[in-house]
C-alpha cells in the first residue's frame, strides 16, 4: 500500500501549471523567465531587484531565493558547491519543515495563479524536493531547460565572482546534469540562450509545441 511521506499531504490531481525554468546561473534563465512573463505567465510578487550583474532584472522570487539558499545550508551545501546534495537530507525532519515553508512561499508569491513561472537556478540541484512540493499543492510542473555554452558561462562567472575555470565548469556540470536527470519522465523542452537571443519567437514556438 502506498502511503505519502510522513508529514506530507496526499497528492491532489494538478489543477494549476508552473513553468519551471531550469538552467545554470549566467545561462539566460532571467531573460527566458522575463519573456515567459511578458507572454502571459504570472511572475512572483516579490521580484529580485536588478543590479550591476543583471540590470534588466532576474524575474525570480526573492522568497524562493532565500528559501533555497537556507535549504542548501541545512543540507551542508551552498549555491556555489559543485558536489551533489547529501541524499540523507531527504529523509531528515528538515524536509517536512522546508516542504511547509515552500508551500507558504508559493501562496505568498503566486496566490491561486493557474499559470506561473518558477525560476531560481538553485532549483536545478533541488528538483526532487520541488517536484514533491508542486505535486502536493496540485501544481503540474512543465520544465523549460535552457543552456548556454559552458565557456561563456565560466567567463561570465569569472568576471563576477573571480572563479577559476575548473570551479565554473564543475558547477555548470552539476546544474546541467542534475536538471536533466531529475526532469526525466516529465514534460520538458530544451532551448538555449543563443536561440532566445537570435529569434525569441522561434524559442517560444519550440516551448509551446514541446509542452503542448
Amino acid at each position: 500500500i502506498h502511503r505519502p511521506a510522513p508529514g506530507l499531504s496526499r497528492r491532489r490531481p494538478p489543477s494549476r501549471t508552473a513553468l519551471v525554468v531550469l538552467g545554470m546561473p549566467r545561462s539566460g534563465t532571467s531573460a527566458l523567465a522575463g519573456v515567459l512573463g511578458h507572454m502571459g505567465a504570472d511572475l512572483p510578487q516579490e521580484l529580485m531587484p536588478p543590479n550591476e550583474s543583471n540590470p534588466h532584472g532576474y524575474f525570480e522570487s526573492m522568497k524562493a531565493y532565500w528559501l533555497n539558499d537556507a535549504l542548501l545550508t541545512s543540507a551542508g551545501s551552498s549555491w556555489d558547491d559543485w558536489k551533489p546534495i547529501n541524499p540523507d537530507w531527504y529523509q531528515s525532519p528538515r524536509r517536512r519543515e522546508y516542504h511547509a515553508r515552500a508551500t507558504e512561499m508559493l501562496g505568498l508569491e503566486f496566490g491561486r495563479s493557474a499559470f506561473f513561472v518558477l525560476k531560481d537556478p538553485r532549483v536545478c540541484r533541488l528538483l526532487p524536493f520541488w517536484k514533491d512540493v508542486l505535486h502536493d499543492n496540485g501544481i503540474r510542473p512543465l520544465f523549460v531547460c535552457t543552456h548556454r555554452h559552458p565557456q561563456e558561462v565560466v567567463a561570465s562567472l569569472a568576471r563576477r565572482e573571480g572563479w577559476s575555470v575548473s570551479q565554473g565548469l564543475l558547477l555548470w556540470l552539476r546544474h546541467v546534469l542534475d536538471a536533466e536527470a531529475d526532469s526525466r519522465g516529465a514534460l520538458r523542452v530544451f532551448v538555449s540562450y543563443d536561440m532566445l537571443l537570435a529569434d525569441w519567437r522561434q524559442a517560444l514556438t519550440r516551448i509551446s509545441k514541446g509542452l503542448s
